[in-house]
């Protein structure tokens, strides 16, 4: 077996400040990773010489940054090909895949959904009325993810069974949440979905029809 390890050079302010930026890790969370006061962390962006015992300890964060940051998870989802959605503890959508902007309702439709349109957006305004009497919750959907301690590590994954009509078009489909734990913010839940095509929805109006929930704990 190769064992990859991370390479020990010497690192200067200017590399850290453009992995940061790369990433879109922040000051504070990329000096918690560091170990280090946020004011240290200034001083060597600033030029201040970076000690060369931290070498090791920075290689193996900047890693940590490159491959499990929420950033390189946005970009994960963002060319995945599934239908999947990540989406922060405030359940504000962080990162959506093109087949999941682009679903067979949409392009039967002509209709071209920039990202930009759902990126930052807060899941319940996404979705459909979430207040219709049509909504069966069953007390524990995505409303209640937060309640359930799905982002404090409880929570194995979340599977829910829903008939969903947004109005031009309505689906039936598995929607499964998965907690993933980034380094710098800590968990956030990847979505992923299952449409089941063949099967018409029975809701007539925009809303949510949830048919049951599963929840595995950890």
């Amino acid at each position: 077996m190769i064992e990859r390890t991370a390479s020990t050079a010497p690192v200067d302010g200017r590399t850290l400040k453009d992995l940061r930026a790369a990433n879109e890790v922040s000051r504070e969370a990329f000096a918690r990773l560091l170990d280090v006061p946020a004011a240290t962390l200034d001083a060597w962006e600033d030029g201040a010489s970076v000690p060369a015992a931290m070498a090791a300890h920075i290689a193996h964060v900047s890693l940590l940054v490159r491959h499990n940051s929420l950033s390189a998870w946005k970009h994960r989802v963002a060319s995945a090909s599934g239908m999947e959605i990540l989406i922060g503890a405030d359940l504000r959508i962080a990162a959506i895949s093109r087949m999941a902007l682009n679903t067979p309702f949409a392009r039967e439709l002509n209709i071209d959904i920039p990202a930009s349109v759902f990126l930052g957006a807060h899941m319940h305004r996404v979705l459909p009325n979430l207040d219709c009497t049509l909504v069966v919750n069953h007390g524990a959907g995505l409303n209640d993810l937060i309640d359930i301690g799905f982002f404090a590590g409880e929570i194995r994954f979340v599977r829910i069974a829903a008939e969903i009509n947004f109005g031009l078009y309505a689906y039936c489909g598995v929607f499964e949440y998965w907690p993933i734990e980034t380094c710098d913010t800590g968990i956030v839940a990847r979505q992923v979905s299952v449409l089941d095509l063949a099967k018409r929805t029975s809701l007539r109006q925009p809303g949510i029809l949830v048919q049951g929930v599963e929840i595995a704990r950890l």
